[in-house]
């Protein structure tokens, strides 16, 4: 990786992830906490992978949320309370360029404020814009200008198979699992994507701010039922290949 990074040294640059359950008994956002928490350097290597404590019966556990996460109602009993977790992450994180995708969402939920950071949010960076729901096609002169569309910002996931064409989220994902991918898209696809255009890798935005507005968005392909197959690279309906029946 070049030394092209002004404030931080390469071995200061981390991926953050967070898998969250959802508390029995809180509403909203609140009832969102932390179970996992899992850091990576830029050289892969694990800082933190940690387990956070939670009463089995506190959380829900059901076939949607064992599809995500796969966590189940005893996988938590042995972990580390929140607050001793927070204080790991706050000692670790100092001095330190935390590179994160949805990481609001994920601060909140072990308890700490993203402000609290030195931050790089993916997602201020990889966003669509789409066609309103109830428009199917833009008949606007200037589309750029136009009405029609929103901006929706991408996931991890369709950011990940926009640069390497695979699903690393098609199964349940973990916390350290999507770190890995999160520091692979910013090193790999991201930082590359801004050298080529001649710019900073840490302006935090791209000249030609309609470059993903056609990527795919696999949840949707998903619902449509359609998945990518590895097998023939391409997203197939119904496939019955070995890779993706596993």
């Amino acid at each position: 990786m070049p030394t092209f990074f002004k404030n931080y040294k390469i071995e200061n640059i981390v991926a953050l992830d967070v898998e969250e359950v959802k508390a029995i008994g809180l509403c909203g956002v609140e009832s969102n906490k932390a179970a996992i928490v899992s850091i990576v350097n830029m050289k892969n290597e694990v800082l933190l992978n940690e387990v956070i404590y939670h009463k089995p019966g506190s959380f829900v556990t059901n076939y949607h949320t064992l599809k995500i996460n796969n966590i189940r109602k005893n996988d938590l009993k042995a972990g580390k309370p929140l607050d001793v977790v927070a204080k790991e992450i706050i000692n670790l994180l100092r001095d330190k360029l935390v590179v994160v995708v949805g990481g609001e969402k994920d601060f909140r939920a072990l308890g700490l404020r993203m402000s609290q950071f030195q931050t790089f949010e993916l997602q201020n960076v990889y966003f669509r814009n789409v066609l309103k729901q109830n428009i199917d096609e833009c008949a606007c002169v200037d589309a750029q200008l136009c009405d029609c569309y929103v901006t929706e910002p991408m996931s991890l996931r369709d950011m990940y198979f926009y640069h390497f064409k695979q699903d690393a989220q098609r199964a349940s994902h973990s916390a350290l699992g999507d770190a890995q991918a999160t520091m692979r898209v910013f090193t790999e696809g991201y930082v590359p994507l801004k050298l080529r255009s001649g710019e900073d890798p840490m302006s935090r935005s791209l000249r030609e701010n309609r470059m993903f507005d056609s990527s795919i968005n696999l949840k949707r392909m998903e619902k449509a039922g359609f998945l990518y197959c590895e097998t023939v690279g391409d997203f197939v309906c119904g496939c019955k290949c070995l890779k993706c029946r596993n």
